[in-house]
């Protein structure tokens, strides 16, 4: 079992939380099982790497 702690007392954004998760090794299906649960229609996602 691994754990993540984070203190955000800052702020943290959504989109760069989850791209550190996934260099860290989150699996890439479950995200997208996840992002399928939303009742939302009009967008779209793209993981890839960028310099």
């Amino acid at each position: 079992m691994r754990n993540l702690f984070l203190e955000c007392n800052a702020g943290i954004s959504g989109d760069m939380l989850v791209a550190a998760m996934l260099d860290m090794g989150a699996d890439r299906s479950v995200l997208k099982q996840a992002l399928l649960s939303i009742p939302a229609k009009g967008f779209m996602y793209k993981i890839s790497r960028v310099d």
